[in-house]
């Protein structure tokens, strides 16, 4: 009985313990900055695309509105543009060190690596950083883009805002060795790039500074 009543005592002070840290860390720790925003609001929209471009989903469709969702997607076509898309995703971590992880996570897919190796029926060509842009990020902490062909042209572009990810798909307008394909222009693509980097710097421009 005296041996259960000591087990006992260690684990209510143990538990006792890890909640008094817990608090400690709710107290003390801040929140970092738009972490009660909606993540959505920093999705592009499609003043950022040439006419005709249109969203065709968001997602998570019945939870977009919820500020508490951290992971957000959306996606746009144009009717005058045949099979080609553009898609975005955004990503909130609570630390910077996990967005930075997420950040790697993209960066290191087998088509920005250049290590695809594609079907045998699909055209490709390797994704690179491409020399018609001369668009540099001043709000991105961490910022690549590069763009190829495999099954259709396009440009894959990764950056990190502080805690924030994007994820930002647009197709290419392009054509090689005799294959076409719809989408946007280098200089479309490149004024698209300005809103995203002007929408971030005006939401943590609007946000107050976390304090200890």
């Amino acid at each position: 009985m005296k041996l259960r009543w000591i087990i006992s005592s260690l684990l209510f002070i143990t538990m006792f313990a890890t909640g008094c840290e817990n608090v400690a860390l709710s107290q003390w720790v801040p929140a970092p900055q738009g972490w009660h925003s909606r993540v959505a609001q920093l999705l592009l929209d499609e003043s950022a695309f040439p006419k005709g471009w249109q969203i065709n989903f968001d997602s998570p469709q019945d939870h977009i509105m919820d500020p508490t969702v951290n992971h957000v997607g959306r996606e746009w076509w144009n009717p005058d543009k045949g099979s080609a898309y553009i898609a975005e995703s955004i990503w909130r971590a609570y630390a910077v060190r996990d967005a930075k992880e997420k950040y790697t996570e993209l960066r290191q897919s087998p088509v920005l690596l250049a290590s695809l190796t594609p079907s045998p029926d699909d055209f490709y060509v390797e994704f690179r950083p491409p020399s018609e842009l001369s668009f540099q990020s001043q709000i991105a902490d961490e910022f690549y883009i590069a763009c190829g062909w495999v099954v259709w042209a396009y440009c894959e572009v990764v950056a990190r805002y502080r805690n924030y990810v994007v994820d930002l798909s647009l197709p290419l307008e392009a054509e090689s060795q005799e294959n076409i394909r719809q989408g946007l222009t280098y200089i479309e693509i490149e004024a698209a790039l300005k809103v995203m980097d002007n929408e971030f710097r005006d939401f943590f421009e609007s946000q107050p500074t976390p304090t200890s």
